[in-house]
């Protein structure tokens, strides 16, 4: 089984989560993969008298990491690189202009209150 799963791909020229994980046992012994199509591992134990489904899961993602897909849906980033910043939200090589943008929105949120602060007489 894999350390850490790739959770994401693309589809459509957006990236998106995988919904599902599948654990299955073949002739290499029990495996588990990440997919949204199920209907694709149970049409291929239906033909395989090898393959066996064991178990599926929907997979469950946070509002942060829901939030950070909505912010590189649809960038061309290599997978890990966006598997690692949705799911763990480590920003990596290829996302240094999303890291600039949030710190620009953020200075340009402090500035504001900073200005209303000194307009309105509270400094």
């Amino acid at each position: 089984m894999q350390e850490k799963p790739i959770l994401v791909q693309m589809n459509n020229g957006k990236w998106e989560l995988f919904a599902h994980k599948v654990r299955f046992a073949d002739k290499n012994g029990e495996q588990e993969v990440y997919t949204s199509n199920i209907a694709w591992y149970e049409d291929f134990a239906n033909i395989h008298d090898d393959f066996e489904i064991i178990e599926v899961t929907n997979v469950e993602y946070t509002l942060e990491q829901l939030e950070r897909l909505e912010e590189i849906k649809e960038m061309d980033l290599v997978d890990t690189v966006v598997n690692e910043y949705v799911v763990d939200g480590i920003t990596g090589k290829g996302l240094e202009m999303l890291v600039l943008e949030k710190e620009n929105k953020e200075l340009k949120q402090l500035l504001a209150d900073l200005a209303e602060l000194v307009l309105f007489g509270g400094v």
